[in-house]
């Protein structure tokens, strides 16, 4: 079971995301090729290229939260050296609150859907489907945020701090 969570921990987004980047690719490429080469259309190769592009931005905004690597600006953090930590505290805590506010807001919207459906032009799914990369990608993203003051309080504790 900690194996299990360790490479869930580890490589859940890189994977999904991976797959995700692999079919963008293939819907595209097959896109251009039907259009130039064979002179026809494939609505659908669009319509799942922008709907994986959607699920790839919201699981990115986690993989970035993991990692660190959110474009921020942190004058604050490089001018001023003795509250460098509680520069990042703060920070950290604004993001939180943005991420989980879109969560909400996310499901909020898929109770709707649920209530009311929608369904995509050429392929006639529910597009409750799409609309869950909100909720899932910013729960997500509050989980790593969260994980990420964890980890970095954890270091504060052991004598580090804040990174």
């Amino acid at each position: 079971m900690k194996k299990v969570l360790y490479y869930l921990d580890h490589y859940f987004e890189e994977a999904i995301l991976s797959c995700f980047v692999a079919y963008f690719v293939f819907a595209t490429a097959l896109q251009v090729f039907a259009r130039l080469v064979l002179k026809v259309s494939m609505p659908w190769t669009e319509e799942t290229s922008r709907y994986t592009l959607i699920w790839m931005t919201f699981l990115g905004s986690s993989f970035a939260a993991k990692k660190g690597t959110h474009i921020r600006v942190d004058i604050l953090e490089t001018s001023i050296h003795k509250g460098r930590g509680i520069v990042r505290v703060i920070s950290y805590a604004i993001f939180l609150v943005f991420t989980v506010v879109m969560t909400v807001v996310g499901i909020q919207i898929c109770v709707d859907l649920l209530a009311m459906p929608q369904y995509s032009t050429v392929l006639h799914i529910p597009m409750l489907y799409i609309y869950l990369a909100l909720p899932v990608g910013m729960g997500l993203t509050t989980f790593r945020v969260l994980q990420k003051m964890w980890c970095q309080s954890v270091a504060k504790k052991k004598g580090g701090e804040w990174k």
